[in-house]
């Protein structure tokens, strides 16, 4: 049946047409679907279009061209939408409202662009994440897995600019991984039981606190029975919590002797460290008042003049190297990082990139791009707080100190660049190593101090 003419703001309709028939019916933006004229109207309010005039342009967005990504995998990985080009697009399509349960209308063709926009614009107040449980150093052969799934998952995925494509390259990693291995869940604490000897002492204890009361109200022929009873109880209650005693002395060692085994350095530090624990205890309001007095500088644009003479330093004989990052750089950053490191907001730390060569090719790529264009992305500009506890028992906020946790990729990048401007520096004699040792190779911490 061929179509009638159709106007900007209204469908065709004839003697046999209501407003509650369902027919094909379109918008002057290009939106058409088989519904009411309610369905119409619902859709013109909600998009602003066809107002008064009939030629009125419509404000809702436009259908983003469909990519050649993975149609396929975007179903598997729906948490992530692999195929995002654009963070900002919002999704056109809308379900109409009056389509009977009946029906079986056309399904709207879904942009998979969508639910990762939604979930980037969520990101924008980062959180700290669960850690996922990953494989151990020595299975190799599930790293190597690994590295090839990802290599060949973020290849077809990744689209658009290169911010795009690394706002998006933590979030893939880390709802892929999860799903493969999952979370560490926080193990609750389970209330501990007595044991048999710890229940026979207290069985005792409550006996001689009954014999004591008898002792009071006995006749003088009876309290040499009870001296009997008296004495029983002692040594039996001597001799059990003598046994708990020791009990609880073995089991004391063997846990510090496990521990020591584990992990020797962790051990020994904390014998000598001083026990922190605590958990922080304030008002929202109270913290951001104590973030904004500490980082914040209310002369900040004041200009500070001139501090007196200065020496000018002579020229350099190396010049800075200004060429984008070497693959070779960015191993040997990797190669002396901690892979107990805590990851920054997208959850992804150090020990994925040691045993995945072919994803930190990737990431260094995507480096060599982000130096050419002279553009940081966002994702590697947040931060999460986390506040650490200095004394025991710690609740207030000066009891408390806070450290930023980074995205990975983006420590890595910033580290190279360190690395640089402290080989341009030394090479230069542009600093006196005599009086100044912190922060550089070579010397010992404890001398800059």
């Amino acid at each position: 049946m061929e179509e009638g003419p159709t106007r900007t703001d209204q469908t065709v309709t004839n003697a046999r047409t209501t407003a509650n028939e369902k027919i094909h019916r379109k918008c002057g933006c290009g939106w058409e679907r088989t519904t009411t004229l309610r369905g119409l109207h619902i859709h013109m309010g909600k998009k602003k279009c066809g107002g008064g005039s009939h030629m009125q342009p419509c404000t809702a967005p436009k259908r983003a061209g469909q990519t050649n990504g993975i149609q396929g995998q975007v179903n598997n990985h729906s948490a992530i939408g692999p195929n995002v080009a654009d963070v900002g697009r919002e999704e056109e399509e809308e379900r109409d409202v009056d389509e009977p349960q009946g029906a079986n209308p056309v399904a709207p063709t879904r942009d998979p662009r969508t639910k990762s926009s939604q979930r980037t614009r969520s990101l924008k107040k980062p959180l700290r994440r669960n850690k996922i449980k990953w494989p151990k150093a020595n299975e190799s052969e599930e790293w190597r897995k690994l590295d090839e799934h990802l290599n060949g998952l973020l290849q077809t995925a990744l689209r658009g600019s290169v911010e795009a494509k690394l706002n998006l390259f933590g979030e893939i990693l880390y709802e892929e991984c999860s799903n493969r291995y999952g979370k560490v869940t926080v193990r609750e604490a389970v209330a501990r039981t007595k044991g048999r000897r710890e229940k026979e002492i207290d069985d005792l204890v409550a006996s001689r606190r009954q014999l004591r009361k008898r002792w009071r109200k006995a006749y003088e022929s009876e309290k040499e029975g009870l001296k009997v009873l008296w004495d029983e109880i002692r040594s039996s209650l001597s001799n059990l919590r003598r046994a708990e005693c020791i009990r609880r002395r073995r089991k004391r060692k063997e846990k510090e002797r496990s521990s020591f085994f584990r992990n020797p350095f962790r051990h020994a530090r904390g014998l000598l460290e001083e026990k922190t624990s605590g958990t922080l205890d304030v008002s929202k309001e109270d913290l951001e008042e104590h973030i904004r007095t500490q980082y914040s500088d209310p002369a900040r644009n004041n200009p500070l003049g001139s501090p007196g003479y200065v020496p000018r330093p002579t020229e350099p004989s190396a010049l800075f190297n200004t060429s984008p990052p070497k693959l070779s750089e960015v191993r040997q950053v990797i190669q002396r990082a901690r892979s107990a490191s805590a990851p920054g907001p997208n959850g992804i730390p150090y020990k994925l990139y040691k045993n995945c060569p072919r994803l930190l090719k990737l990431l260094w790529i995507l480096m060599q791009v982000t130096w050419n264009k002279q553009s940081i992305p966002s994702e590697w500009q947040r931060a999460v707080a986390v506040s650490i506890p200095k004394q025991h028992n710690a609740k207030t906020i000066e009891q408390f100190r806070s450290i930023a946790l980074l995205n990975v990729g983006g420590k890595l990048f910033f580290s190279v660049m360190a690395r640089r401007m402290t080989t341009y520096l030394m090479e230069n004699n542009y600093i006196d190593t005599s009086c100044q040792k912190a922060g550089f190779p070579g010397f010992p911490a404890s001398l800059g101090v």
